[in-house]
């Protein structure tokens, strides 16, 4: 998270707010375009990882898993690309994303050692590895900010860089602990992952879509200006919210994935979400207070505004937090058609809310659009844990 903020703000203070804007605009594309690369996601793998399978067989399924995601992956970019080409809002807009877009090749498909790892519970060399990968895109951020021109190109590689060394460092990993020699590809495999995954593919993609959507609306309903002070201040909040998502593995596979009960699933599901929602509120009123100094250190005097748009967004970080422990329920009962459902109403949600108050409040309006979503994220999500057994049934389409 701290090294994700230091990264941010030299590349802010060195583009200054309109073009950091630009760069981030570019950013939330390429990353929305990545989640057309998330199908078969962990919440696929790992409770398959946990039924003591044979190596060979984890190491068929993690091959298979591999080459969807990469047939995903490639897809995608070729998709961003095009997407770029056809708006085009800026001549820098398609070189700026041809090059940020390499995170989607890199990312996902390598993910496969994550899962693995995951379902043992085992962090560390993941960890290590990521540190490294980090230490990489400080190191190249560095470079350019103080030896070149501090070229928004530039940028984007160094970005692009902890990436590559995180897909070279997990393949480094796979192939010593985990290749058991040629994969067998089969087709049927592959379908059936495909298939399987898509519920929770499509609900993820749609909540990608909503979490960058702030930043596409407010590109065409404000400057360049405004969307940099907003992308500075969501920069801030995306940094405490990765905190959130790595609380939940850390105890799902677990007290979660590993129970059969009804009963204890819920109990610890609530248990989870509490407690990583306790922490985000522990959090928040130290970080409102400190927010006009953290922006101040990070993104400099330019930046300035962006502190109250942190402060407003904070709150539904908390939210967020609280939904990401309620999401493990659905996870573990395979409702990925809730998920989706869940997202889409959230999307509109949003996508209403800040076509109303973009325009009439500005970079605030957009961040109480945010909070507002998030809330209804969390209604829905209780909503439906709380509906009884047979009704969850026939409306998901599922049965536990």
């Amino acid at each position: 998270m701290l090294v994700t903020l230091l990264v941010s703000g030299i590349v802010a203070r060195a583009l200054g707010v309109s073009s950091y804007g630009l760069f981030q605009y570019a950013l939330s594309l390429s990353l929305i375009f990545m989640s057309l690369s998330y199908i078969c996601g962990s919440e696929i793998i790992i409770p398959r990882l946990l039924r003591n399978i044979s190596r060979r067989k984890q190491h068929d399924l993690l091959s298979n898993t591999f080459l969807l995601r990469l047939i995903a992956a490639i897809s995608a970019y070729i998709l961003l690309l095009l997407t770029a080409w056809y708006t085009e809002k800026s001549p820098l807009l398609l070189p700026i994303v041809s090059i940020l877009g390499m995170m989607i090749l890199c990312n996902e498909p390598f993910a496969v050692t994550t899962a693995w790892l995951q379902s043992r519970t085992f962090s560390k060399p993941k960890v290590l590895i990521s540190i490294t990968a980090m230490l990489v895109k400080i190191g190249f951020v560095l470079i350019i900010y103080y030896i070149f021109d501090r070229n928004i190109l530039g940028f984007a590689i160094a970005w692009v860089s902890e990436f590559i060394f995180l897909a070279i460092g997990l393949s480094i990993y796979y192939k010593k602990n985990i290749y058991l020699g040629r994969p067998r590809f089969k087709f049927q495999l592959i379908r059936k992952l495909f298939y399987k995954g898509l519920p929770f593919f499509l609900a993820l993609l749609i909540m990608q879509i909503f979490l960058r959507a702030d930043m596409l609306m407010l590109e065409v309903l404000a400057d360049d200006f405004a969307l940099g002070i907003y992308a500075s201040a969501m920069q801030l909040n995306l940094a405490v919210a990765a905190v959130a998502p790595l609380l939940v593995n850390t105890f799902a596979p677990k007290m979660v994935f590993s129970q059969k009960n009804i009963s204890l699933i819920k109990r610890n599901v609530f248990y989870i979400s509490g407690a990583i929602f306790g922490f985000s509120l522990l959090c928040l009123p130290i970080l409102i207070y400190f927010s006009p100094m953290i922006v101040r250190i990070v993104f400099g005097e330019s930046f300035a505004m962006s502190s109250k748009v942190f402060s407003y967004l904070l709150p539904g970080c908390c939210l967020y937090y609280l939904d990401c422990g309620l999401n493990i329920f659905f996870v573990k009962m395979g409702l990925g058609k809730l998920i989706l459902l869940k997202w889409i109403f959230v999307l509109i949600t949003a996508l209403g809310l800040y076509k109303v108050l973009i325009p009439n409040y500005g970079v605030v309006g957009a961040a109480l659009g945010y909070d507002i979503a998030l809330l209804a994220a969390v209604i829905i999500s209780l909503s439906f844990i709380f509906i009884k057994d047979n009704v969850l049934s026939v409306v998901s389409g599922e049965r536990y």
